[in-house]
């Protein structure tokens, strides 16, 4: 794919971002541009040109709708900690699911817990501390301060204690 494909950010499209999540949770700060430009994996360092931190699905949905709209792309990022290499290869912005933290609904007969993409997975198991359960990665490394979004479904598994 080519960065001829996309287009680059403009002060419209920041202006339009500030209207939808506030202009406190928009950035073209350095910064916070260096910070979102990398992760765990072994892909060099690309930096994005613009920063969001959204605070529920409505924004993002709005995010995305415009970003294909005007062919600006769009990285996730939880805590950084993928390994699969999700920098922004072709500028654009980084929508950053920190901010969606909340955990939705305990389900203890089932086993089910419904959480925000940002929650990080000790503090699920500080809430779990009560049901007598953990939620456990099945993964060689445990990093307990990572954000829930960097993981693939199929490897998380919730265990009774």
């Amino acid at each position: 794919m080519s960065k001829a494909l996309f287009n680059k950010v403009s002060e419209k499209d920041i202006e339009y971002l500030e209207k939808v999540v506030g202009s406190r949770n928009v950035s073209t700060e350095e910064a916070d541009i260096i910070t979102n430009a990398i992760d765990a994996s072994s892909i060099t360092f690309h930096k994005p040109e613009v920063v969001v931190w959204p605070d529920n699905a409505e924004q993002i949905i709005k995010i995305l709708e415009y970003a294909n709209r005007v062919r600006i792309p769009v990285y996730p990022r939880g805590g950084g900690t993928s390994n699969v290499g999700t920098v922004p290869l072709y500028g654009g912005m980084v929508v950053s699911l920190r901010k969606m933290n909340k955990i939705c609904e305990i389900d203890e007969e089932n086993m089910i817990v419904r959480v925000e993409p940002g929650v990080i997975y000790d503090a699920l198991n500080k809430k779990l501390e009560k049901f007598r359960t953990i939620f456990f990665l099945q993964i060689h490394r445990v990093v307990l301060h990572v954000l829930l979004v960097g993981w693939w479904p199929q490897m998380l598994r919730v265990v009774g204690l």
